[in-house]
Formats: C-alpha cells, structure tokens, sequence
C-alpha cells in the first residue's frame, strides 16, 4: 500500500545507538567534569581552612590604655572572614606603646581605628616584641592542631 521510506545515511546513523568508542568518551568526558566539580570544591574548603593569626586584647582595656605586650594575645582565625582593618600578629610592633582609642573587650580582635597609630614609637624592642609574638602564636597554632 505505502511505499517504503528512503532512509539516507545521515538518518541511519542519527537513529544508531552510539558505539563503544563514543561511549567511553561520554565517560571519560563525565569523569572529567566530576573530578573538576570535586578539585573546585577542595580547594574552596582548604580556602575556609587557612587561618592568619591576629591580635587579641588578653583583657579588657579601658580607653587611653597604653599597649603592651603582656595586654594582647594572638589567635587565628578563617582568613577568608578577615578584612584589613584587623591588625595582624605581625604589625604587633606598629601598636606596641600605643594609646587603646576605644574600650576593648578581653578576647576582642584589635583593629587598626582601635588604636592611635600616629604616636610615635618609643620602643627600641618593638622587633623583640614581635618576635615574642610570633612565637606565642606559633605555641597556639600546635596547640590547636592537637586539640579536638
């Protein structure tokens, strides 16, 4: 009754289920885009990780508060919260001496409008004293590695 089709190549081919060497480039094109997914995803995470130590008030400081070192601690924090007005442990030597602008609470991170940094400093230790602090954030930073 109806005369059959004429089916050309290019339609016998499209209708073909693709063979095994397309398939296993499907695959590894898959593959691919899932360890692609998964590295981007690892690297944020280890971004969420990497800490950068900054400077703490050990106690509460009241304003006009003269600073020194045995008044500040160190810990470290997400570097991906952080913003430039926190003052990082190793400025510790630009605000050593220096007047507190502002009452600080005891734990508080110290931040650059928190202290008169346009005094100058009198403090011929103040490497000394950086030095110091970088020793107790390293101390920290172990300390917390082997803490659960």
């Amino acid at each position: 009754m109806f005369p059959e089709p004429i089916v050309t190549d290019a339609q016998a081919s499209a209708t073909m289920k693709p063979s095994g060497r397309a398939r296993a480039l499907f695959v590894i094109a898959g593959l691919a885009v899932l360890m692609g997914i998964a590295v981007f995803a690892y690297v944020r995470v280890q971004q969420f990780r990497k800490k950068t130590a900054v400077l703490t008030a050990a106690s509460a400081l009241e304003k006009d508060t003269l600073l020194d070192f045995d008044m500040l601690s160190a810990r470290p924090v997400a570097e991906r919260t952080l913003d430039d007005s926190v003052v990082r442990t190793s400025c510790a030597s630009f605000i050593m001496h220096k007047r507190v602008k502002v009452p600080i609470a005891a734990g508080a991170q110290l931040h650059w409008s928190d202290v008169d940094t346009d005094a100058p400093v009198n403090d011929p230790n103040c490497e000394k004293i950086t030095q110091q602090i970088q020793e107790m954030i390293q101390q920290q930073i172990q300390h917390s590695k082997h803490a659960p």
